[in-house]
């Protein structure tokens, strides 16, 4: 049984095999990955605060605020868990 698709894809594995090249220890660095870590909210911190320290490079506030249910503009309280990017 053919699926209609032989050939649609050619070349692209070739084409692709050729991009790749030994990583490097700065690639290596780039390629960290991004951890959840859950913590408790202390009195007075804002998700500004937890942005500061993150390692999301664009509109981090935002992002934790969604990552945490407080989209768009929530704020944790205290003794509350929030989901913190590392």
């Amino acid at each position: 049984m053919s699926s209609g698709r032989s050939g649609r894809y050619d070349g692209v594995s070739p084409d692709t095999a050729c991009n790749f090249h030994e990583l490097t220890d700065a690639g290596q660095a780039l390629a960290r990955p991004l951890k959840l870590r859950i913590i408790r909210a202390r009195a007075g911190l804002r998700m500004a605060d937890f942005a500061v320290n993150s390692p999301i490079s664009r509109s981090a506030v935002q992002q934790l605020r969604l990552l945490n249910g407080f989209y768009p503009d929530g704020e944790p309280c205290p003794g509350q868990r929030v989901k913190v990017v590392e």
